[in-house]
């Protein structure tokens, strides 16, 4: 009887990722050997570890998706989505059912007005940073979108900034839609440039009473004075209240920073 060990393959462009999908097994490994650049989707649907080495991922195209549909682990690779956006196409999902296990030194950055990270299944790890929210609707308009079935679990989400929306129009650096955020950190993101006296920018809101904030700290994040009461760090009201977040912490030392309604 002969054991099969996993193997690597070696990948130039993330791109191609379906061509070494195709020779990998369950367990191998996909090794990219350089920088790439992403002008269609693509899906990883195979449970394989992917190492990035250091290199990137670079979007070119605003509609161009890496959608994770097995469980995956990711190390030391940045996803820039080049300032690219779409009101309706993430740059990275999570799909549901799945889970991607990204380390501290894997990247998701320079997404534009549209979400940057959506989560449908499980992420654990990452940094979520240098992306913008800006004059989108709902619920497009958030860096990263929990939904219903998804969870987000020590996750880093810093260096983002939800800004210049017109009115009626809101901007979000996390969004829950009934999911949840398990040991995260949300801080050192940027709310301003809401010129509008219906328009907000949050830190961290829900859209589903379900929603969930555990052992997680969210502050820490700027805003603009002079649209203080319009940049809110925690959103509470019915979708969001005090008993769905637990064990966290978030900042409360500005009267203008916390929505109570």
């Amino acid at each position: 009887i002969f054991e099969a060990f996993p193997a690597t393959v070696s990948l130039s462009s993330f791109g191609n990722i379906q061509s070494a999908l195709d020779e990998c097994s369950v367990g191998d490994t996909i090794s990219l050997t350089g920088n790439s650049t992403l002008t269609s989707s693509v899906t990883v649907n195979k449970s394989v570890t992917i190492l990035g080495n250091g290199y990137t991922v670079t979007r070119r195209s605003s509609n161009a998706r890496i959608t994770f549909g097995a469980y995956v682990n990711v190390s030391n690779l940045t996803f820039d989505a080049n300032g690219t956006s779409s009101s309706t196409t993430s740059f990275i999902l999570v799909s549901t059912g799945n889970k991607v296990t990204m380390d501290d030194e894997t990247i998701i950055t320079q997404s534009a007005s549209g979400p940057a990270l959506v989560i449908e299944g499980t992420l654990v790890g990452g940094i979520v940073t240098g992306n913008t929210a800006t004059g989108a609707n709902v619920p497009n308009n958030a860096i990263v979108r929990v939904t219903a079935n998804g969870t987000m679990v020590n996750s880093l989400v810093y260096g983002n900034t939800a800004t210049g929306n017109s009115s009626t129009r809101y901007a979000y650096i996390v969004l829950l839609q009934g999911g949840k955020i398990v040991n995260c950190t949300v801080a050192g993101n940027r709310l301003s440039g809401n010129s509008r006296s219906t328009s907000y920018a949050y830190a961290l809101t829900s859209s589903d009473s379900h929603s969930l904030v555990l052992n997680s700290l969210v502050c820490l994040n700027t805003h603009s004075s002079s649209n203080v009461t319009r940049n809110v760090n925690v959103e509470l009201d019915d979708n969001m209240p005090t008993r769905n977040i637990q064990k966290s912490y978030y900042d409360t030392t500005d009267p203008g920073f916390v929505n109570a309604s």
